[in-house]
C-alpha cells in the first residue's frame, strides 16, 4: 500500500515496512528495544538502531557480511546513504568506537555545550547508561557480542 509522504499514516507504514524487511532477512526485535534489531550467524552478528528513517548498524569486523547487511536495505529501498568508519554521527550524537579499549565513547558537545550555558554549570554528573547495554537480550552472554564487534 503506497502511502505519501506527510500523511499521518505515512509513519506507521513505514515503520511496519522496514520492520517485515528486517524480520524477512533474519532480524530479531530486541526484547528491550523495538527500535533495534539484532542478526546472528555463527560467529558474526549484526546490530540495528532504528531512529525515524535512519539505521545506525554495527556488526562483527567481517567486511562481507557488513555488506550484505547493506546491501539488504540498498535492495529494498534503492536509495540511501551509507558511512562507515569508527567515528560517525547521528542525530546529534557522536560515536566513537575506541578498539584499543573495546568501548563505545557517545558524545552530545554540542547539546552539553548549550546546558552548561543555559544552567551556568560546571559539575558534572555519572552517566546513568547501563554497563552492559549491548547484552540486552535473554540469549546472550554478559559482553561477549559487545566485544566480538569491536
Amino acid at each position: 500500500k503506497a502511502i505519501s509522504y506527510g500523511f499521518v499514516e505515512a509513519a506507521h507504514y513505514w515503520w511496519k515496512g522496514l520492520t517485515e524487511t528486517f524480520k524477512n532477512n533474519g532480524y530479531s526485535q530486541s526484547n528491550k528495544d523495538k527500535c533495534v534489531y539484532i542478526k546472528r550467524d555463527g560467529d558474526k552478528v549484526a546490530y540495528c538502531g532504528v531512529t525515524v528513517d535512519d539505521c545506525f548498524f554495527v556488526t562483527s569486523r567481517h567486511d562481507k557480511w557488513k555488506n550484505q547487511q547493506i546491501n539488504m536495505l540498498k535492495d529494498k529501498y534503492e536509495e540511501i546513504t551509507v558511512e562507515d568508519g569508527d567515528e560517525l554521527g547521528l542525530i546529534g550524537i557522536q560515536i566513537k568506537m575506541d578498539r584499543e579499549n573495546k568501548q563505545v565513547v557517545l558524545t552530545q558537545r554540542k547539546n552539553i555545550e548549550r546546558i552548561i550555558n543555559a544552567f551556568q554549570t560546571t559539575k558534572g554528573a555519572p552517566t546513568p547508561a547501563m554497563v552492559n547495554l549491548m547484552s540486552d537480550d535473554d540469549e546472550s552472554p554478559k559482553i561477549h557480542d559487545q566485544r566480538e564487534f569491536l
